[in-house]
């Protein structure tokens, strides 16, 4: 009986430790939601813009994975996505628009013209980069950023989301809905050392109970 507690508890211990390990490749993650009523109709009115969450995770191999959720049966091949980065914590070293210090804007765009997305960063005077890898879900996008070029200043990002309708391929309406407030990716709470702690002790019960069945 002793020796199948020893067991369960060790077992128990690796669990939690792989599980751990599973989330000690995020360096930073943060999520900011909205009201589900709050779109502009008389900018969307379609309806395509009602927003309700975003969240970012920068993963430690070097990618910044973004997705933006919107309110079900809102999200159509129309619906424009806008993210605001300030990536280094620094209101003076960006564009002072709400007083972030924006360092980078993204836009991705609806389904029904470009299907891509693409970034600027401040001054925003080039004409950008393209990238492609964006996933249309069926409420929403998810799409990855390389850290190489968001500058990776630090790994911790201020963030601001917004929703439009794109009327052509180079234009859009104003801003129909947008976070209550800003999203902030902050530095996981998991510590790597109490990872391997959980995974050491789980080992070292085995490895006492396998010694014990051999003598």
């Amino acid at each position: 009986m002793k020796r199948f507690s020893i067991i369960t508890i060790s077992i128990v211990l690796l669990l939690f430790g792989f599980a751990n390990l599973s989330l000690a490749g995020i360096i930073a993650d943060g999520q900011v939601t909205d009201s589900d009523t709050d779109q502009s109709m008389s900018i969307c009115t379609d309806g395509n813009c009602e927003l309700v969450s975003a969240t970012i995770s920068i993963w430690d191999t070097g990618t910044a994975e973004f997705q933006v959720n919107y309110d079900p049966g809102s999200f159509n091949g129309n619906s424009a996505v806008g993210i605001s980065l300030d990536i280094d914590q620094d209101s003076t070293t960006g564009s002072s628009n709400n007083g972030m210090g924006i360092d980078y804007a993204i836009i991705i765009y609806g389904t029904n013209f470009q299907g891509s997305g693409k970034i600027w960063n401040y001054p925003f005077t080039t004409s950008g980069i393209t990238f492609t890898t964006v996933t249309y879900l069926t409420d929403g996008v998810q799409f990855n950023i390389p850290m190489s070029l968001l500058g990776n200043d630090d790994g911790l990002f201020n963030y601001i989301v917004s929703a439009s309708s794109q009327l052509t391929d180079s234009t859009m309406t104003f801003i129909g809905d947008s976070m209550p407030s800003n999203g902030f990716a902050s530095t996981s709470a998991v510590p790597e050392p109490a990872t391997m702690l959980l995974l050491g002790l789980g080992l070292i019960g085995l490895t006492g109970i396998r010694r014990k069945m051999r003598q």
